[in-house]
Parts: structure tokens; sequence; C-alpha cells
């Protein structure tokens, strides 16, 4: 298992004025890509994509406070299903040890489909040391997906420093990301090692697949990013594979009837529009929209970034007010990479909707949003002058927990 540690440091913007923002997303238009832009602009090459509803802007979302991963373990699976179920800590502390340094953990068990609870899959866990400083160590030859199933991927730290949350990416060929959807197992203390595993829809564990891993830990004011390589049964860490087909007969946002929206963000699904909600907000960066999506809202307001679960969304949008005009609009993803700008497809709604404009931005052909964290940037005037705003989006790549 390869190893290595880069931390990012992302400040925290200043809130916008209208005027200011309009001038920016005017800069920002003025490069947009008229070609198949849904691509990932740091790694220069393929596609991008992403879901939300209108409210009174949220006050700015409060750092959440330092202890365990919150996303809850999931309800247990049923008693007889295929696959080993999700463990408890005690059936893993064993192995995971007590690390007190920033390192990854692997745990590893040999289980296929048929495995059942109370078998002895002989689980085993390698761990490898990351230095913030000196960058990272070698491969590790006993993390080898031929060997034996990686299980699990996890996390060790110094006391009192574990990472508030964890987003696991699988580098994808041509440079995409695919966020993992995982689930932690619950852990007794704070200090105990954060270790995640994928399930099945009937609650078995999925061991991960050989590959090229991205985790991102949220600090208190910073965003850590650890690379972590998961060698095959000749111990290499394979190239990255294509990405795959998990859903089809999609229907593009362009070919998609918007007007069951009455105003705000939506998401279209399967040739419709789905009206999510969120607050329209001041454009946030990664860290500042990752914290927010921890923060609990009041009650009544809605959140600043929405967590949502669509695999067959294939476009975001915004329907504004009647008779409004529409002025620039952006699309930009926060993570798990930026993407090149892409131009909004422009339309309306007239009828009872009273010549409702509104705005669209297609995902790649043929394929879903991949997910991610998205902020769709509006200006537009009307009777009352010009106006900016922004709806964010996490996408998520599962169901969303607690």
């Amino acid at each position: 298992m390869s190893v290595e540690f880069d931390p990012v440091r992302v400040r925290r913007r200043r809130r916008l004025d209208p005027l200011v923002l309009g001038v920016g997303i005017a800069a920002v238009a003025v490069i947009v890509a008229v070609a198949k832009p849904w691509e990932a602009s740091d790694r220069g090459a393929n596609a991008d994509r992403a879901a939300a509803s209108p409210s009174s802007t949220s006050p700015a979302a409060a750092v959440a406070p330092s202890g365990p991963i919150r996303t809850p373990r999931p309800t247990q699976p049923p008693v007889v299903t295929d696959g080993l179920p999700m463990p408890a800590w005690e059936d893993i502390q064993g192995v995971v040890g007590s690390h007190r340094a920033n390192g990854v953990l692997a745990l590893t068990g040999h289980v296929s489909r048929f495995t059942r609870a109370g078998v002895d899959v002989g689980l085993a866990a390698s761990w490898a040391s990351v230095e913030t400083a000196a960058g990272g160590v070698g491969p590790n030859p006993d993390v080898r997906s031929g060997d034996a199933s990686v299980l699990g991927l996890g996390v060790t730290f110094p006391a009192g420093e574990a990472p508030l949350d964890l987003r696991v990416w699988l580098e994808r060929a041509a440079g995409g990301f695919e966020w993992v959807d995982v689930v932690p197992v619950t852990r007794p203390v704070a200090d105990d090692p954060i270790v995640l595993m994928r399930l099945t829809e009937s609650g078995a564990v999925e061991p991960f697949e050989a590959g090229h891993y991205r985790l991102d830990l949220l600090r208190k004011d910073a965003i850590d990013r650890v690379e972590v390589g998961i060698a095959d049964s000749t111990g290499t860490v394979p190239d990255p594979a294509p990405w795959p087909i998990t859903e089809s007969r999609l229907v593009p946002a362009t070919e998609s009837d918007p007007s069951a929206v009455r105003v705000g963000f939506f998401a279209t699904v399967d040739g419709f529009a789905v009206t999510l909600p969120v607050a329209q907000s001041r454009p946030l960066g990664e860290l500042d929209a990752w914290e927010a999506t921890r923060a609990e809202p009041a009650a009544g307001i809605a959140p600043d970034v929405a967590p949502v679960y669509l695999p067959r969304a294939t476009g975001l949008g915004v329907m504004l007010t009647p008779y409004a005009t529409i002025e620039l609009a952006v699309l930009r993803r926060l993570a798990p990479t930026p993407l090149v700008p892409v131009p909004p497809v422009r339309g309306g709604v007239s009828g009872a909707h009273g010549g409702t404009p509104y705005i669209v931005f297609d995902g790649p052909e043929g394929r879903p949003l991949e997910p991610g964290v998205y902020a769709l940037s509006v200006s537009w005037t009307d009777s009352d002058g010009l106006h900016a705003s922004t709806w964010h989006v996490e996408l998520r790549p599962g169901p969303v927990r607690g």
C-alpha cells in the first residue's frame, strides 16, 4: 500500500456583494469551453457532473465540534443474507491495533458472497505510517486484493486529533474520481482508529477493488488528503479503470420538463425536475461547504448545502421568478476536483408560470451526474434590480445516513 500525505489549507472567503459576484461570473463565462467541457480541469481530462430548492439565505454554517465520525452505523442487515455482515468493533479490535500516529489501515480477509456470520475469514490488518512533512512511505506488499480481499480502509491519528469526517475517492480512467460510499464501524472511543467499509444493498461487506484511492480528512481548519494504493494479486497497483455503467435509459437535462418547479434549485431525473431544499447563499469553498453539511440548520431554515442521493440525475438548474432576466450562470464543482466551466441551456416556462425563465446545466452524455459537491451561481435582474446568489448541493454516492 503506497501512501502520500498532502495537507490542503483552504481560506474562507468573505461575503460577496451581488454586483461583485455578477462581475466575477462574467469573467468566468468568457472562458467557457464550447466543446464537451465535462472534464476535470486539474487533471486534463474526462467527465464531471451533480442536485435542491428555494429559501431565504441561512446563517453561515458553524464549524462542527471535534469527535468521532457523525455518520451512524446502518440498520443491522437481515439475519439471513449472502456475504459477510458488517462487523462490530469487538470483531476487529484485536487486529487493527492502536496506532497513535497519522497512518492508514487496510483490513483484509477471505470472503465471498456465500460467507456467513460466524465464519473465520482470517481477518488481518496492514498499517502504513504517514509523516506530514516527509511525504509518504513505499508500497506495502501485505495489502493485496488477490491474496485477501481488502474489507476496510481506515486512518489512525495521535490522541485527540481524530478527523471530523472522511471521504473516499477511487481514481478512474482519464483523471476522474468516483466517490465511494462507505460506512464507519462504530468505535467506542474517539481516539480509536476509524475503519470504513463498503456495504451491499443487503448489508453485506463489499471488498474494495484494487486501484488508486484518495482519502480526504476534514479537520477544523483544513482538508488533508492521503493517497492510498491497493495492489492486485501481482503486488502492483493497477492503472485506473474506466467508469462503471450503473444506470441506463437516462433522460438528458435538455430533454427534461422543469415546469413542476415553482422557483429555486432543481435536478433533472428521468425527464422531470426535482426540487430540493437548500438555501440561497454566498459562494462557498470546499472546506466551508463540507463543514456546512455537518451543521444542523435552525428549525424551518433550509441548509446551506443539501445532501441528496439521486443516482439518475442528469442535470442541475435554477427556476427564477416571473419575468426575470438571467444575466450569467456558472456551475462549479468543489469536490473531488474542479470543472472546466460549462455553458448552461436557457429556457422559459410560460402560461401559469407567467413567463418564468430558467437555466439548466446538462451532465455528460449518456451518463448520470457524478457524485460530488457542486455550486451553481446565477446573477439576474428584475424590477428590483440586479441580484446574485449561489445554491450548493452534495450529490451523495449512496443513501444519506443520519
